[in-house]
């Protein structure tokens, strides 16, 4: 083997470091989908907010035209 041509051990340390780093980045964006409700409950968080504001809008509506 060549002495010359392998990298010295301070190249190393930071190649392993930026591996490391992103490794761990990699985990982190596995977790964050990991931790997410499933489909059908974000489908129902929507639909009772839709709801919801449909009812306040009819009754902001009723009251204006009854004149309370």
């Amino acid at each position: 083997m060549d002495e010359d041509k392998a990298p010295p051990c301070a190249e190393h340390n930071v190649r392993l470091k930026h591996l490391e780093k992103s490794e761990d980045e990699q985990w982190e964006a596995i977790n964050k989908l990991r931790n997410r409700p499933p489909l059908w409950a974000t489908a129902v968080i929507s639909l009772l907010t839709f709801l919801l504001g449909c009812s306040v809008t009819y009754a902001g509506l009723l009251m204006r035209i009854t004149g309370k």
